[in-house]
This record gives C-alpha cells, sequence and structure tokens, in this order.
C-alpha cells in the first residue's frame, strides 16, 4: 500500500499481511482513494509550522507559536486544537553545509552530504529511520537552509501536533522512520474492524 493514497503526504510504499485463525474472513484492503494528481503535498504538510529557526535555541524550540493563519486542510487536521507546536528544534548546520544546500534546487541531491530537498509541490520521499548507529539522511526543507526538524518529518508521517516526541532528535526521527503513518494505519485498522468484527 502507498501511503500518498490514504492522504499521507509521503511516498511510502509498505507491505502488510493481516493473518486470521478463522478460514472464513478474507481481508481485502482496496487501494486508497487518492490519485497522483490528488496527492497531499509538501506545502500542505508544512502548512502553519514555523520556517525561519535560524536564530531559534533548543529551549525555545520546545514549544512555539504556529504562523497564522494554517490554510490547507490536512495542516489543520494536523494541528487540531493545538495553541502551540512542540519539537521544532532545528538542526545547527555549519556554515559550510548550510552555503551547500541553500544552492539546492527543489528535489535536488548535496552530493556531499547526501541531503536532498524536499519539493514544495509533490509528497515527500519516505522518510527513513537510520539505525541506532547511522542517522537517516533527513530531507532539506523546500524553502529553508536546514534539514526537517522533528515536527516536519511528523507532519509529513502524518502524526497529529498534540503528538509529543522525544526532544533527541535521531531518537524521534527514527520512530518516526519506523512507525506506520497514522493515516494509513487508522485506515487498516477500519478495514479489520468492518471485515472481521463487522
Amino acid at each position: 500500500l502507498n501511503a500518498a493514497r490514504y492522504g499521507v503526504p509521503q511516498l511510502r510504499t509498505r507491505v502488510f499481511v493481516v493473518g486470521t485463525r478463522c478460514p472464513i474472513y478474507s481481508i481485502v484492503f482496496e487501494d486508497g482513494s487518492r490519485e497522483k494528481n490528488d496527492y497531499i503535498n509538501v506545502q500542505s504538510a508544512l502548512d502553519g509550522l514555523p520556517v525561519d529557526l535560524d536564530d531559534v535555541s533548543n529551549s525555545d524550540g520546545i514549544a512555539m507559536s504556529y504562523v497564522q493563519p494554517v490554510i490547507s486542510e490536512y495542516a489543520q487536521m494536523m494541528k487540531g486544537k493545538s495553541a502551540v507546536v512542540t519539537n521544532c528544534i532545528p538542526v545547527k548546520h555549519s556554515y559550510e553545509v548550510k552555503t551547500r544546500i541553500e544552492k539546492l534546487a527543489p528535489g535536488q541531491l548535496d552530493e556531499i552530504s547526501r541531503y536532498r530537498r524536499l519539493d514544495l509541490n509533490l509528497p515527500a520521499w519516505t522518510l527513513r529511520a537510520g539505525t541506532r548507529t547511522d542517522t537517516a539522511c533527513r530531507p532539506v526543507h523546500p524553502t529553508s537552509p536546514r534539514v526537517i526538524n522533528i515536527r516536519e518529518a511528523a507532519r509529513i508521517a502524518s502524526f497529529p501536533d498534540e503528538f509529543w516526541f522525544p526532544d533527541k532528535k535521531s531518537t524521534a526521527h527514527m520512530l518516526i522512520g519506523n512507525s506506520v503513518p497514522p493515516l494509513l494505519a487508522y485506515y487498516l485498522a477500519a478495514q479489520i474492524a468492518s471485515q472481521v468484527f463487522g
């Protein structure tokens, strides 16, 4: 199943295997209703989140104000009733790295760091978890010279803004990368509930 077809702003294709001991059940997952031209894009996903984080300290980034107004339906759903947005602590890049990634066009890869810039008009590619010893390369923010922060990754993975992640960046990104996007998980659970439990 491709998460983008279920309203997740991420091209994330995964295989799901559902087993049952009762032979009368045959669970069928219909493909999501969204077509390529209707996928949620990065711009809609990140709508309302603070962008200019150059002068934000670790303590400031724990809880910040939204950038108003939040326009996209997807961002409104993710924001819910949250008054502030958490997990916005940015990665502080060296001057050299920042200078290189400033020059990246949407979708372009920096050959040295392996960072690639997100495109505002497309869904993100699969956010990878990495391992405990090797952090996966995070995408570059579509308009800022930095990689995405925890909350931006969470939005791309369809976690509501009220969902709290540990402040340690590598741990939070690993949790997001290893997760089933909540919107896709909701669909899977609803289909199992309907077909198995009526």
